[in-house]
């Protein structure tokens, strides 16, 4: 597997890319603790690949992560097998996976480059049928690991331009972050949402303005 894009910083990822999710531990930790992720994503059947250990911050070279470029395996409606790759980055606070809100080529594996799905809201059918039940393996995954002695205490949904929201990791449920995808280009900021995604745990989320440089 090779991504299909090689990205250099966290700005040119956003391009493609608009929505990040990261897990924020409880302390911080070495890159080099990401070298578990492969063996993480084999474990729940899922293909990643480290292709850089440089990544830079938004808007700033440093902190520096770790990039690697996770494919989705599902199964089309033919019974072939298509793919969508995300990217996954290993900073140090905390795991972050950067989501697509359309489906573009540049987001699929070569299999997937010629099928109807480009074009289509991620919100859509591609929601339910790629990103729900594989990361929700991840999620799975990520709730029983311990990074160094480090356990995830909250979930940040970022963005570039809209803001960022804040909540603990036992208020975050995936439906939360769909509602956000689904309404995204609805709203000029993200604290717009907060009561129509996040109703039941409102009072545990917190907006942030803007990202600022080096996130």
């Amino acid at each position: 597997m090779k991504a299909i894009k090689e990205y250099a910083s966290k700005d040119a990822i956003y391009k493609d890319y608009q929505i990040a999710v990261r897990f924020v531990l409880d302390g911080g930790i070495h890159r080099s603790r990401y070298d578990h992720l492969p063996e993480i994503a084999r474990a729940e059947r899922l293909r990643i690949e480290r292709y850089t250990k440089d990544v830079e911050a938004f808007r700033t070279k440093y902190p520096l992560s770790v990039g690697f470029c996770l494919e989705l395996p599902v199964e089309g409606d033919t019974g072939e097998e298509l793919g969508v790759r995300l990217v996954v980055l290993g900073h140090e606070t905390g795991p972050e996976f950067f989501l697509p809100l359309q489906i573009d080529p540049v987001v699929l594996t070569a299999a997937t480059a010629a099928a109807t799905w480009v074009g289509l809201k991620v919100a859509d059918m591609f929601f339910e049928r790629v990103v729900t039940p594989h990361m929700e393996r991840m999620l799975q995954a990520l709730r029983a690991k311990v990074y160094g002695g480090h356990r995830i205490m909250h979930v940040e949904v970022r963005t570039a331009d809209k803001g960022v929201l804040k909540l603990p990791f036992s208020d975050f449920e995936l439906s939360q972050l769909r509602c956000v995808m689904s309404n995204f280009d609805k709203v000029k900021t993200l604290d717009e949402l907060i009561d129509r995604c996040f109703a039941d745990v409102c009072h545990n989320v917190v907006f942030q303005g803007s990202l600022t440089g080096g996130e």
